[in-house]
């Protein structure tokens, strides 16, 4: 009941690679509130490993100023330059950049074979020449062939996987 008045009331179709238009529509129904200063992206699949508290305050501590922070934190394979979709924090500066401009930097891609959801952020943040932090918040378990598995699998994958 109490998140009642945030279901957004709109459907953006999706599909492998292919889920930008839903993610914006997302961040455009989270941007109508003003309080709104970090913006966490999560698959459906993701599972929490700390309570939500601890999440909260890792993220806008008391004090400290880090919800203020305009840097994004998004997750990079720095090799290919593209984020790991399902660990970006956008900040409200960088959320409001990509609603803003979605149609110049949706004509970017245009034609061109990407995974949106991969690409389209990170590249923003580079064209815009916006400070990014490229800190992993979630931890994943890409296959070794993923250019993420490298920052998101940590030092332990192997023992948790082998």
């Amino acid at each position: 009941p109490e998140f009642k008045d945030a279901l957004m009331d709109v459907i953006v179709p999706t599909r492998w690679c292919g889920m930008v238009p839903a993610v914006l529509a997302a961040t455009r129904a989270a941007l109508k509130d003003a309080d709104v200063r970090k913006l966490v992206y999560l698959c459906g699949s993701t599972v929490p490993l700390k309570p939500f508290e601890a999440v909260f305050s890792a993220l806008l501590p008391y004090g400290s100023g880090r919800g203020m922070m305009p840097l994004s934190e998004m997750c990079t394979d720095e090799d290919w330059r593209r984020g790991m979709p399902w660990s970006y924090v956008l900040s409200r500066r960088d959320a409001q950049l990509f609603t803003l401009q979605e149609k110049l930097l949706s004509g970017l891609f245009e034609g061109v074979h990407t995974c949106d959801i991969e690409d389209w952020f990170v590249t923003a943040l580079n064209l815009a020449q916006r400070p990014y932090s490229t800190s992993c918040v979630t931890w994943n378990g890409w296959a070794p062939s993923k250019g993420f598995s490298t920052v998101t699998n940590g030092e332990h994958y192997e023992n948790i996987v082998g």
